[in-house]
């Protein structure tokens, strides 16, 4: 068990139906809104197929389902104790996966050796606070081998905005990490911060981390623009050719 608490107060279903909201803009704009990105992640996968790989926030074991390929070892982290349990049970029997229930930060304390070719951190930043946000990233820096890469993805918005997710009010960078580190008392929904691709990039390059690659994706449907443009408080031609959504590929500098 991790001993810095944290629970994941959103549930999964409301999230699916959120990503109805999105569009991959390929065709007819009926494609997955990930499709861009998941993309990259089976393609990096593909090029690095017998390496250690790690995700940082692995949840239900999404991700790892979609790369694994049964010839290289997959460590799993997550911090939450339920996801953590599910997860583990999903994989069980698979000698090459193993889930760990604690922190990038812990993890590195108990294995200072352990070094990975491709790490993966997909929509973790934007539910914790500023602080543990910062520390992800360093962990991740760390925790990167020589020639390995990890591909990170967050949330996107035209201006950086601080929010709960079931609040429309913007917040202050100190509300949003007060009610970040207390997940007992998140009466609104789980944090969501809204980066930009400045703030998104920035944070990346401060803690030692070399973009290789950035993209986009999850853009709003056009029926749903005006609304999230209302939410956002912005125009709807700031944010109708924004992805909801971004991803960097990056490695150590």
């Amino acid at each position: 068990m991790s001993e810095n608490y944290y629970k994941y107060n959103a549930n999964d279903d409301a999230i699916n139906r959120w990503q109805q909201n999105f569009t991959s803009r390929i065709g007819d704009g009926s494609g997955d809104p990930e499709e861009e990105f998941l993309n990259y992640v089976r393609v990096i996968s593909h090029l690095k197929p017998t390496t250690p790989w790690m995700e940082i926030g692995c949840g239900l074991g999404r991700m790892i389902e979609l790369i694994a390929n049964g010839r290289n070892t997959i460590v799993g982290l997550e911090p939450d104790s339920e996801r953590f349990i599910d997860c583990r049970k999903r994989f069980s029997g698979q000698s090459n996966i193993e889930i760990f229930n604690t922190t990038s930060s812990e993890f590195r304390k108990a294995n200072p050796e352990a070094r990975f070719e491709l790490i993966l951190n997909s929509m973790v930043l934007q539910h914790v606070s500023t602080s543990v946000c910062e520390g992800i990233l360093k962990d991740i820096h760390a925790l990167l081998s020589a020639d390995g890469v990890a591909i990170i993805a967050t949330t996107q918005n035209c201006k950086e905005l601080f929010t709960f997710q079931n609040s429309p009010a913007h917040q202050t960078r100190d509300k949003f990490d007060a009610y970040s580190e207390q997940p007992n008392k998140q009466m609104f929904g789980i944090p969501v911060r809204k980066f930009s691709k400045e703030s998104f990039l920035s944070s990346l390059e401060e803690n030692g981390l070399l973009v290789l690659h950035w993209g986009q994706f999850s853009y709003i449907r056009t029926e749903k623009v005006s609304w999230f443009a209302k939410q956002y408080n912005v125009r709807d031609d700031e944010i109708r050719n924004v992805g909801d959504s971004q991803y960097a590929i990056v490695r150590r500098k």
